[in-house]
């Protein structure tokens, strides 16, 4: 079952397979989200060098905002019966790219947090940056394109997914997709 579920997992990681492919199995599932958390609290401890059990509490709550925001697209689409198997599709590929943003996230935290500080220095007060500040950080492009790609392709996959899940255009599958880090922004801004 291991292999097969790597294999479709690359598979729906490529465009090639849609959720449907996945065997509508809870212990699966269970595997899944395992397999998610071992691979996504050390990604959080390396890139922003959380303790361990604050990252653990983060992947949990990054799977159940996914798992939310799954079964509300679903439900909304009356497929709320294709939610395992979305749900597992989405969890499979997140892992995967989790592990694919560490190297990028790595090497631009030094910069992120320059710019934060930049940002907190001058809150309020958009006159206070000083231009030649901010444009003496020198942000490693090849890193940056890095991660956006990944990004694009991470969209592109919960699209992917979505479009199969839900039997719709992939351009309306994209615009829900748009929704996720739209609302992950959005709430963000909220608990502030």
């Amino acid at each position: 079952m291991l292999s097969f579920m790597t294999r479709a997992t690359l598979d729906i990681l490529l465009l090639r397979r849609g959720p449907q492919d996945l065997p509508a199995r809870r212990e699966v599932l269970y595997v899944v989200i395992l397999a998610y958390l071992v691979l996504s609290a050390p990604a959080y401890v390396a890139v922003i060098q959380m303790q361990v059990h604050v990252a653990l509490m983060q992947s949990v709550s990054s799977l159940a905002y996914l798992a939310g925001f799954a079964w509300a697209v679903l439900a909304l689409g009356g497929r709320r019966e294709r939610f395992q198997q979305s749900f597992m599709a989405l969890v499979a590929t997140a892992a995967v790219f989790n592990i694919l943003e560490v190297g990028p996230l790595i090497s631009l935290m030094p910069y992120f947090l320059q710019i934060q500080d930049l940002m907190l220095q001058a809150q309020g007060q958009p006159d206070a940056l000083d231009p030649a500040v901010v444009e003496a950080i020198d942000v490693p492009g090849f890193a940056l394109v890095m991660l956006l790609l990944v990004y694009v392709w991470r969209l592109m996959v919960m699209a992917h997914v979505f479009h199969h899940a839900l039997e719709i255009s992939r351009g309306r599958a994209m615009a829900i997709a748009l929704l996720f880090p739209g609302l992950i922004m959005f709430l963000a801004l909220m608990v502030r």
